[in-house]
């Protein structure tokens, strides 16, 4: 049977990772696929996305259990070739953790599971170096949003008089900044700006194409899908 789809977010590492036993077959065919190619556990928004709708039960804490296997991948891959094998400190780290809801059947699984999802992916290891490349010192947009708002103007005299509406659009840009004052950036702009703002988009795009024309550049760009 599916596991119920939780609403509270994963208090420890080993909640994080234990409904993972608890998908069906299918469901985690689906994550293995996933979770296979470059981004591994870094999926853009359409992917989670797809990837909720195919798993619902984890849909609320999808989120939760890929940062807790990108942790995990992080400190075994940082391991190197050690002593130990592959397959011998997944299972040091299933009987470390503790899974006290699952039979030993599950922990089985679990373990097997883990063993799919975490092996060696050296193409996630070029995908992460080309993100730490791309971040650099500044901030990076990741998501934008706008409101459009009618505002009235009442005039300037003691008697309120409704004179007219201006229209007034709003932006809010959240960025991936480990400072809080620059997490989200919130200004407003007039239409004449917005069309401005339509055409330096446009005008940098324009750049881009320039640039991939270049046949001396060719072959050169490094695109993270």
């Amino acid at each position: 049977m599916p596991a119920y789809q939780t609403i509270t977010p994963p208090g420890t590492l080993e909640a994080a990772i234990t409904p993972i036993a608890e998908l069906s077959d299918a469901e985690f065919e689906g994550l293995a696929k996933a979770t296979s190619h470059a981004r591994a556990f870094s999926l853009t928004s359409k992917g989670l996305e797809d990837l909720k709708a195919q798993i619902p039960s984890l849909s609320n804490n999808l989120p939760f259990v890929l940062g807790a296997l990108s942790f995990l991948y992080s400190q075994i891959d940082a391991l190197g070739d050690g002593a130990d094998s592959f397959e011998n400190l997944i299972s040091k780290l299933v009987d470390e953790l503790e899974f006290d809801n699952l039979s030993d059947d599950k922990k089985t699984s679990l373990r097997q599971r883990l063993e799919i999802l975490l092996k060696k992916n050296p193409a996630h290891g070029k995908f992460r170096k080309i993100q730490r490349l791309q971040d650099g010192f500044v901030p990076n947009a990741t998501s934008f949003r706008t409101m459009v708002d009618l505002r009235p103007d009442f005039g300037e005299g003691d008697e309120i008089v409704f004179e007219g509406l201006l229209k007034i659009i709003q932006f809010r840009v959240m960025t991936d900044s480990a400072n809080s004052e620059f997490k989200e950036l919130i200004f407003q702009v007039t239409e004449e700006a917005l069309a401005d703002l339509g055409k330096t988009v446009k005008r940098a795009q324009d750049k881009l194409n320039v640039l991939k024309k270049q046949a001396s550049l060719a072959g050169q760009f490094i695109e993270i899908e």
